[in-house]
């Protein structure tokens, strides 16, 4: 019997194979992998101008895919053809899938 984690994990998958025509592929270490893109996040400081931003991109996806060799914080990965700096990363229960916070560093990857 399989966890609700487990459960989710291959949801994820199986839409991502129902979604390949949107091109949810982000690149990091030089590999692609799939993923399902998320909105940005507020944690409401203060900044000139206004609430500043917790993540530019916010990206969910399966473990499986890295084979045990999950993105850190202050790496980068590439999304439709730019570059962000991994903020964080957390695990939700099983570790069978993570959340990647991430900052917009430029527009040419």
């Amino acid at each position: 019997m399989s966890n609700a984690y487990e459960d989710h994990a291959g949801m994820l998958d199986e839409l991502h194979r129902e979604q390949e025509s949107a091109n949810l592929v982000a690149t990091w270490n030089g590999n692609p992998f799939n993923i399902l893109p998320g909105g940005a996040k507020f944690k409401r400081e203060m900044d000139r101008g206004g609430f500043d931003l917790d993540s530019d991109l916010q990206l969910t996806c399966t473990t499986a895919q890295f084979g045990g060799n999950i993105p850190n914080a202050a790496e980068l990965i590439t999304y439709q053809g730019l570059n962000y700096l991994i903020k964080s990363v957390s695990t939700p229960g099983g570790a069978y899938q993570i959340r990647i916070n991430c900052i917009l560093q430029n527009a040419e990857p």
